[in-house]
């Protein structure tokens, strides 16, 4: 476990977080059904549409270009004051990126989020309308006779929107697989339902299959009149409970001391008013926990005339090497250093040195 010149002791520590979540608004919530966000538009006016819902009304749409208020817009409803949309049309002066941002307010004053599209116009200019021959003028008719155009409504294809974190499974039912999820406030268009409306088939972005969504943690949005009834596939096999795994066994315990590489002073022979350097080099796979040396001075009766206690600290510029400070002093005689290193599993090693305290 021991190496001779370079080891290695790196531990990297990886988090991962995944954590989606959304945090409720006040207000109305809006969405942009023109344009999708994210395409890319010749140089020419933009046209505008944005729906929004809220339980007590819709007062007003706001648009905004770049984050600078462009329009205040009243809106226009199909049955009642909870679901309104309303149409602006802006115009780019110069190609680049424009981020288009709509919100509304309800009675009460209060508003909702924005809904956002980010659209990249291009230098490309909007090809003319095809020129269309010359037609004979129509006869001319009473206006009695003239009849009455019927007022064309915008017609909302049919969308959930999550009420929290969803799962998406692949049959309408909790016994069927998770196939995707839907994340608090996302939409997707509806493709089918059971016939009493309790779950739905919707198509996410991104993704190739369709899959199943409870009404109960959904919101709908738009006319469900056209929806068809889609067959729920068969419901799936129980599956065998996979065995369990064989138990990893625990890792061998540390056992192994550190290893010393070498241990010196840097004098032999000194006076009691001097200081002597001891450095060792050592390495344990485990990591040094301390290294430390107890010292005493021996006089010529043989008896400690003074001892004490280091603690060795690293030396930044050499790998894996201690150094420890010892004196002044107040005796002569032999200075006698017994270090110990000590590894992070509790093993340790010994080194020691002998130094003649003598001016004479």
């Amino acid at each position: 476990m021991n190496s001779t010149r370079h080891y290695f002791i790196t531990f990297l520590l990886v988090c991962l977080l995944l954590s989606a979540c959304g945090a409720s608004t006040t207000g109305p919530r809006t969405w942009i059904d023109i344009p999708k966000n994210n395409i890319t538009v010749p140089l020419a006016p933009i046209p505008i549409m944005a729906h929004a819902s809220d339980n007590g009304g819709v007062e007003r749409f706001e648009f905004y270009v770049n984050g600078e208020f462009q329009s205040s817009i009243d809106p226009r409803f199909d049955d009642n004051t909870r679901l309104g949309w309303a149409e602006w049309e802006f115009t780019p002066a110069w190609p680049g990126v424009y981020r288009i941002e709509v919100s509304a307010v309800d009675t009460s004053g209060s508003s909702g989020s924005p809904a956002t599209s980010i659209v990249t116009v291009s230098s490309e200019q909007a090809a003319p309308p095809p020129a269309q021959a010359a037609e004979p003028p129509a006869a001319e008719i009473p206006p009695s006779e003239l009849p009455e155009a019927a007022e064309q409504e915008p017609v909302l294809d049919p969308v959930v929107e999550a009420l929290k974190n969803a799962n998406c499974r692949e049959g309408p039912g909790t016994e069927y697989g998770i196939y995707a999820s839907l994340l608090l406030g996302e939409q997707a268009d509806i493709k089918g339902s059971l016939a009493n409306n309790s779950w739905f088939l919707v198509a996410l972005a991104g993704r190739s299959s369709n899959c199943w969504i409870s009404a109960s943690v959904v919101d709908t949005l738009g006319s469900l009149d056209e929806i068809g009834i889609a067959a729920a596939p068969p419901p799936p096999a129980d599956v065998a409970e996979p065995l369990p795994e064989p138990a990893v066994p625990a890792p061998a315990a540390d056992t192994t001391p550190p290893g010393i590489f070498g241990a010196a002073t840097n004098k032999q022979i000194m006076c009691a008013s001097d200081k002597v350097t001891s450095n060792v080099v050592a390495f344990d796979e485990g990591g040094i926990n301390k290294v430390y040396a107890n010292w005493n001075i021996i006089n010529s009766n043989g008896d400690v005339a003074e001892s004490g206690n280091v603690n060795y600290t690293p030396i930044p510029s050499i790998e894996n090497a201690y150094t420890g400070v010892f004196g002044t002093f107040t005796y002569t005689g032999t200075l006698s250093i017994n270090g110990t290193i000590l590894d992070n599993a509790g093993n340790s090693a010994s080194f020691s040195h002998t130094v003649t305290i003598d001016c004479s």
